[in-house]
């Protein structure tokens, strides 16, 4: 017991330190608002859409590495990085890996995995993550990544809003859709938890460490305090140069179970926050196109204008059906402009 009182400033020092570290905000908060999914509409043309905060840059595998070798093509994120530097917009950039993954890999060894999901048809197989070849080729991936992205023009490097870190299937952050149909490629919660934390570390070692003037932030998945603990102290012990987390469905203009439950896990970090600040970040996807939601379509996403608001959300990744649905419904740009005027208003003395 003395021991342990003794130690207790050291403990406390170590903890403020960590937070202190990891509390540096990523994200300009002038860039809280609605962004640009798709990366389809050009504001200085298109200007009655200039109320778009960001655009994205998402690659696949697939395509920056066809082929077996160390030449990886950069240049969509490129020109993405070059059009955002012209329309003063951020860009939030990630690489699909898993079912986007290159054929290559499997001819060179990496098991191709069968599941019995139907509903995902342009996902044929998907990669046996703990294979070692595969872990290998992913990692490669990353440090081309990364050297790309931190040895850009510094007025390119600066569009960068962050990384987003996927390590399975799209940014859902699991392994397979549907259950491997050999199940000796069933991949069980501790080994993939494992898998993560190794993948987490690279985009650590890859994006944060080294010259600090070029430093990335990232923003991670299915890193819930309550539900994946082990994920969220790896997080926030080791990332120190702070991180988003990417939010759940709330903006997409329906009530979810847990609603609730996920404001009060994430808004102290996000509202007014008093230490540890976070940035996060979720996609509206082709939920206002269900019967339910056609009932009045701008009463739709005026509440997951609230939804979001109200459980803290920076960065509100507006699908290119439902921006074009605002060509013939104008309530819908009142409804994102509600948003901008409010996602950044996160501190009481400036809000």
């Amino acid at each position: 017991n003395s021991i342990l009182k003794n130690s207790l400033p050291v403990i406390a020092l170590a903890l403020l330190s960590i937070v202190s570290n990891a509390q540096s905000p990523i994200l300009p908060i002038n860039s809280y608002g609605v962004w640009d999914r798709s990366n389809a509409f050009n504001i200085s043309v298109d200007t009655v859409y200039n109320y778009l905060r960001g655009i994205s840059a998402d690659v696949f595998w697939k395509d920056v590495q066809a082929s077996d070798s160390a030449r990886y093509d950069w240049s969509y994120i490129q020109s993405v990085l070059q059009s955002a530097y012209l329309q003063n917009q951020m860009v939030n950039i990630s690489v699909g890996v898993g079912p986007d993954a290159p054929d290559w890999i499997y001819t060179n060894g990496v098991p191709a995995v069968i599941t019995d999901d139907t509903s995902h048809t342009g996902w044929s197989r998907y990669p046996y993550y703990l294979d070692n070849d595969f872990k290998r080729y992913f990692f490669k991936l990353i440090d081309s990544f990364g050297f790309f992205l931190r040895n850009l023009p510094s007025n390119l490097f600066n569009q960068i809003a962050y990384v987003q870190v996927k390590t399975g299937c799209t940014g859902d952050e699991v392994a397979y859709k549907g259950n491997p149909i050999n199940s000796s490629y069933i991949i069980s919660d501790i080994s993939w938890r494992s898998f993560r934390l190794d993948a987490f570390e690279k985009y650590r070692l890859t994006f944060n460490t080294g010259n600090t003037a070029s430093v990335v932030g990232l923003l991670f998945n299915n890193i819930d305090p309550v539900d994946q603990p082990t994920e969220w102290q790896w997080v926030l012990s080791n990332i120190t140069h702070g991180f988003g987390t990417k939010g759940r469905a709330y903006g997409r203009g329906h009530h979810l179970t847990d609603e609730l439950t996920f404001k009060t896990t994430w808004t102290p970090y996000l509202l007014n926050p008093q230490g540890l600040q976070l940035f996060s970040a979720a996609e509206q996807d082709q939920t206002w196109t269900a019967p339910l939601y056609q009932i009045n379509v701008p009463l739709g996403f005026y509440w997951g204008a609230l939804s979001g608001l109200n459980t803290g959300l920076s960065v509100w990744l507006v699908t290119q059906s439902a921006l074009n649905e605002a060509r013939t419904r104008p309530e819908l740009h009142t409804v994102f402009k509600l948003f901008n005027k409010y996602a950044g208003q996160i501190y009481p003395a400036t809000a």
